[in-house]
């Protein structure tokens, strides 16, 4: 969304860490399209060096939004800082900042409850758009058997990280394979041992497969 504002309007910067750039082609082509629609791109090294607060201060920014405050140190320590007059939170992480700092939080009526302002510190803006943006890759797509997938099964695909694997997670997986029989969930491998995956295994009644 950011990359599709009219830059005959917004003059637009964007902050990244010299490192994030993986020799990865999909990154790569993401990272060169956002590149050739913004304005400025910021490059920081060292990006736990607390002169960079004064730095984008004195840049005078009229708005920064902050994609996953939370997600790494840095953007929490930014985002206790009043570097803009207005500043933007949205789902990069899907809850409040919690931080009073942060002004708004850009989220969608598909989302949210009519109640839902009481969970934000910041003010709820529900768009009536998804509030993001996604692109149509255009890929060569496999077959089950090419995956070495059943072919009897329903696949349901949650490759999140597996850090994010709990007790209420595992009890969400088991309620949708009693309500959808004859399924399958793929998790993302994760480097766990064999003990932890026959736990899962197990507990999941070997509907799944790690990938």
């Amino acid at each position: 969304i950011i990359k599709r504002l009219d830059s005959n309007i917004f003059d637009k910067s964007i902050l990244i860490k010299e490192n994030m750039n993986p020799e990865d082609e999909i990154y790569k082509k993401l990272f060169n399209e956002i590149k050739k629609n913004i304005n400025n791109v910021i490059s920081v090294k060292n990006v736990y060096n607390l002169n960079l607060i004064k730095k984008f201060i004195d840049m005078n920014f009229d708005i920064i939004v902050y994609s996953s405050i939370g997600m790494c140190p840095l953007s929490a320590l930014f985002a206790y800082n009043r570097i803009a007059p207005i500043q933007i939170n949205t789902w990069g992480h899907s809850i409040t900042s919690g931080i009073k700092n942060i002004d708004y939080y850009i989220s969608s009526k598909l989302y949210e409850k009519d109640d839902a302002q009481k969970n934000y510190s910041e003010k709820l803006i529900k768009l009536n758009s998804l509030s993001t943006y996604y692109i149509n890759y255009t890929h060569d797509y496999y077959d089950k058997n090419k995956l070495n997938l059943p072919d009897d099964k329903n696949i349901l695909f949650c490759v999140q990280n597996i850090s994010k694997l709990n007790q209420e997670f595992l009890d969400v997986f088991k309620n949708i394979l009693k309500k959808i029989p004859d399924s399958i969930i793929l998790l993302a491998d994760g480097n766990l041992n064999g003990e932890k995956k026959n736990f899962l295994r197990n507990y999941l009644n070997n509907s799944i497969i790690f990938i």
